[in-house]
């Protein structure tokens, strides 16, 4: 997955500027069952792959672009929204999260799914928002991939109900073969 990763983006900027709201190349943020069975990068995944601190640079992007799309006075200063990326990463409870999962959060925060940001963008607001929509991913991934078992068992079962001899096939099969066999050896 890792050298995936690194075939697909061949330096840590180009993975940033996929995932940086608002940059030419960024990719458009995708469906939910696009983001959540989508191949796209963890944040682990991405410090692995590129070096410790650029999970932390996917988070910081969002938060930079959320900064920036607010109307708020009051805003995270640079510092802040470093350390709540910081926080963000060394969380294990959001390690796991996706590049295009961490955007779809971001595009539900500013459309206003967890709430308004009253005059201000808060760290804390964004975190327990954060925290929220993991909750809500952690059930929607099951749905999701108990939907794609399913969906696999099910062509799989279609496949084997082709391939399949049934028995009465089988046994009139076998009738054939031993009429055309003792024709010929008699």
């Amino acid at each position: 997955m890792i050298i995936a990763l690194r075939e697909q983006y061949s330096a840590q900027h180009e993975l940033l500027t996929a995932y940086t709201p608002g940059h030419s190349n960024a990719k458009p943020v995708l469906a939910e069952r696009e983001c959540i069975l989508g191949a796209s990068p963890t944040l682990a995944m991405a410090d692995i792959a590129f070096g410790k601190g650029t999970a932390v640079l996917l988070v910081a992007a969002q938060l930079y672009s959320l900064n920036e799309y607010t109307n708020a006075t009051v805003k995270m200063t640079g510092q802040q929204a470093r350390e709540c990326a910081e926080n963000i990463v060394a969380d294990p409870f959001y390690i796991d999260i996706k590049a295009d999962e961490l955007a779809w959060f971001f595009a539900k925060l500013k459309a206003g799914h967890y709430g308004h940001l009253y005059n201000a963008v808060d760290t804390l607001h964004v975190t327990a928002a954060l925290h929220e929509f993991k909750s809500e991913l952690i059930t929607k991934r099951r749905r999701y991939f108990e939907q794609s078992e399913s969906e696999q068992r099910e062509a799989e079962r279609r496949e084997h109900d082709r391939t399949y001899l049934r028995p009465a096939e089988a046994r009139a099969w076998l009738e054939q073969y031993r009429a055309r066999h003792n024709g010929n050896n008699q």
